[in-house]
């Protein structure tokens, strides 16, 4: 955990520090998780955000949001990985910022980041599909749906995607409208 944390420090997706500044065993909420994801797809992976897609600063739980927030959450919804409908496609209606993150909603923002829309699924658990994938590939080894994810274990997972080069096998891969790396 601490060589995770020393490289989320590293690259800029936690400015916390020291490590017992960085709150690790603390459960994470999605306001939080949204601003470490967009770092960690934009900033250390590459990914580009599709600025052309329509609705992603529209959560009517947003309005009062902070510009910081508010600018989170439109890029975590230009890059379909947060803020997104089952499908992985459509804005959801609201965002949700306060609610803590189970290792369903994680494992299915962090398989979008990876493989893009390939394990989106429908009724009635959307996120065995993505689960399944990042225990095959060794990113996640426990599934447990409801688990609630801690500060810590996100920059572990990251770390793991990191050098696993899954993000570049299959995300950066063609081009989109805007010019953007886009999904498979």
């Amino acid at each position: 955990m601490i060589d995770a944390f020393q490289e989320a420090y590293g690259l800029g997706i936690t400015n916390k520090c020291p490590i017992e500044n960085a709150r690790l065993n603390d459960f994470i909420k999605r306001k939080e998780l949204v601003k470490m994801l967009v770092f960690f797809s934009v900033k250390v992976l590459g990914v580009t955000p599709d600025t052309t897609k329509i609705g992603c600063d529209q959560y009517a739980d947003m309005q009062k949001a902070s510009d910081e927030m508010k600018f989170y959450t439109k890029i975590g919804c230009q890059l379909e990985i947060m803020g997104m409908q089952p499908n992985g496609v459509t804005p959801m209606k609201n965002f949700y910022p306060d609610q803590y993150v189970t290792r369903a909603q994680f494992g299915t923002t962090l398989s979008r980041l990876i493989f893009g829309r390939r394990f989106n699924g429908e009724k009635p658990y959307r996120y065995t599909r993505h689960l399944a994938a990042l225990k095959e590939f060794n990113i996640i080894k426990v599934i447990t749906p409801n688990l609630k994810e801690t500060r810590g274990f996100v920059m572990l997972v990251f770390s793991r995607t990191r050098a696993s080069g899954l993000v570049e096998e299959f995300r950066l891969s063609a081009a989109a409208k805007n010019g953007a790396i886009a999904l498979k």
